[in-house]
């Protein structure tokens, strides 16, 4: 990212823009913005919170899509990935119980 600090904190304020909007629009549950203390290579993420339908249907969207091509000119190592908190957290572990009781 050396270089390019002031593009990518425009593309931040943009970012945090658009998930306020699907925010209020209701195609997004809420989001959070996280910033590590320093970890020698990754410096936050951004959790998006929402149905799957909700999430799915924003991976989807052509301003979503934009967006993250953005972020990659200007921020090195990002990556998308889902992510199981709350209730999808006690249905993934659960199933992942049942997994491994089959293993005995």
């Amino acid at each position: 990212m050396t270089g390019r600090e002031k593009r990518a904190l425009e593309v931040y304020g943009d970012t945090l823009e658009y998930f306020g909007r699907l925010q209020t629009e209701g195609k997004l549950e809420r989001f959070d913005v996280v910033i590590l203390g320093p970890t020698g290579g990754d410096v936050g993420f951004w959790l998006l919170r929402g149905t799957a339908e909700q999430i799915d249907s924003l991976r989807r969207s052509q301003e979503y899509i934009q967006l993250i091509q953005r972020v990659q000119l200007d921020v090195n190592g990002l990556r998308v990935a889902d992510a199981f908190v709350d209730e999808g957290l006690v249905e993934i572990m659960g199933s992942f119980q049942k997994l491994v009781a089959e293993l005995d």
